[in-house]
């Protein structure tokens, strides 16, 4: 799915995550191709109970089986490895080009986050770590960080489907009978996103109320042939940032001078990335000069085999961009589901703040953060962590050194002073989860950690002084330049 740019984009729009609903249960297939690569996947799941056995209690070897998307023998060879157990789920991954490599993964310890869910996945060679999974509508679901395999072959971003009819043959698969949920959660109330008592206000994709009217009603035009430019006209060169209300986080970088911006193997003018509950990645193959600060973008999906072009707009206002896609191509379905329309979107530069080069004193190494969206950090044993950041800091003299994981953070990009960012993070050493209000001093170029609270305790005997991060300053050591330029 990741070959339909705009769909995807849409569906963000106007599609609810589900994770702060209704848990994922159920038989879910994907299917998809990329760089001549085709990906396939198997996955029972049951997010309420750890009750789904493994794929040696269900498929008998040497029989083919009827799937939705996959070939009949895709499960005629099941893994033995993790015979007799039961989990929160199974998956098996299989990537096809001149090889076949496959990967069953065990899937446990569901934790439930802003929008998502973070579990524990084991392989049949024994190694572990951790893994995302998203629910863009209420029929697909996606994982990052699933697996062994390189990112460039691996599941990641695989959409997968319900498959409807294995999941309500509930007579012979009663473990994926829903387990009734409380009306409500506990510990909801402390919740970064719901909790407002810091001022911290959080992102929204809708057009702020200075936009001119003319631009709040563009509706862009699509040239009759999309033909790619030969060369270039106007200028613009800057990077900015926006975000939907479902979290995904979209990022620009144009300059239409040069193709200065490498990417698996190719040069663009610019990129076009959304991550989170969707995932976009654009290459910018020409800029055209439209209008009044306005540009024609010609993109190219990257990492697929389509080599459709997309049109899109951007136009200008003061040092922010108002992005606008467009429908170019007749329109498709998702899943089963219509297209629905293109939706545009506001864009500003980042604040350097909110990307820093960070440190908290000369005992621990210097570590970035990224308070806009989300990324892979490694901790001391080397895992990879999906998270803004890791702090680290120093304790007894500076002989021993603890992480801080930064799960969530809602930066004040529409504040006044837009200086605070609320955070939720995991200490390192003691496992429990506080959350805290980063307030920034821009003489100092640094934060103060302020407002700190235990919402979860992993300890015997929980105190909030566990907590070294307390009351701490974390030092911007080095800053993002952020230059915007464009001709009218």
């Amino acid at each position: 799915m990741r070959k339909i740019f705009f769909s995807l984009l849409v569906l963000a729009a106007l599609l609810k995550v589900q994770a702060q609903g209704i848990a994922p249960i159920g038989v879910y297939e994907g299917k998809d191709k990329i760089l001549g690569m085709t990906r396939l996947g198997y996955l029972e799941i049951n997010m309420d109970e750890p009750l789904v056995p493994d794929f040696s209690q269900q498929f008998v070897k040497g029989q083919n089986h009827k799937f939705m998307f996959l070939p009949d023998n895709y499960q005629k060879k099941p893994s033995t490895h993790f015979r007799g157990q039961k989990a929160t789920g199974f998956v098996k991954f299989q990537n096809r080009m001149l090889l076949v490599n496959s990967e069953v993964c065990k899937l446990s310890n569901p934790s439930e986050g802003d929008n998502c869910w973070t579990l524990d996945w084991e392989n049949e060679m024994g190694q572990k770590g951790k893994c995302t999974l998203y629910a863009p509508t209420d029929s697909t679901l996606l994982f990052i960080g699933l697996g062994s395999f390189d990112k460039s072959i691996g599941p990641d971003s695989l959409m997968f489907a319900l498959n409807k009819k294995m999941t309500s043959s509930a007579g012979k698969q009663p473990y994926f009978t829903r387990k009734p949920r409380p009306q409500g959660d506990e510990g909801t109330d402390n919740s970064p996103e719901t909790s407002n008592s810091s001022g911290v206000s959080k992102p929204s994709s809708e057009l702020p109320d200075y936009i001119p009217a003319i631009l709040r009603t563009y509706k862009p035009s699509v040239p009759p042939t999309l033909t790619v430019p030969t060369s270039n006209s106007g200028y613009i060169k800057g990077e900015w940032i926006g975000k939907l209300d479902n979290g995904s986080v979209m990022s620009i970088k144009l300059n239409s001078t040069a193709k200065s911006i490498s990417y698996y193997g190719h040069k663009y003018y610019g990129l076009i990335k959304m991550n989170g509950p969707t995932f976009i990645e654009e290459g910018v193959i020409a800029v055209k000069k439209i209008g009044d600060a306005m540009y024609g973008l010609y993109t190219r999906p990257l990492s697929t085999d389509v080599q459709a072009i997309h049109y899109s707009v951007v136009a200008c206002y003061m040092k922010n961009i108002l992005f606008f896609p467009t429908s170019a191509t007749p329109a498709k379905t998702v899943m089963g589901r219509p297209a629905p329309k293109p939706v545009s979107m506001y864009c500003m530069p980042p604040l350097p703040h909110f990307m820093p080069m960070c440190s908290t004193g000369k005992e621990v190494k210097n570590f970035p953060l990224n308070f806009y969206q989300k990324g892979y950090c490694k901790n001391r044993e080397g895992e990879a962590v999906l998270c803004h950041g890791i702090i680290f800091t120093s304790f007894n003299m500076g002989s021993r050194t603890d992480e801080d994981i930064i799960l969530e953070a809602y930066p004040d990009i529409h504040g006044v002073d837009k200086k605070n960012v609320k955070i939720k993070y995991k200490c390192g050493r003691t496992e429990n989860v506080y959350t805290a209000v980063l307030v920034y001093n821009p003489q100092k170029t640094e934060y103060k950690v302020t407002q700190v609270k235990m919402v979860k305790s992993e300890s015997e005997y929980p105190d909030i002084n566990d907590c070294y991060l307390q009351d701490g300053i974390i030092k911007c050591v080095g800053l993002l330049q952020v230059e915007i330029e464009y001709k009218r």
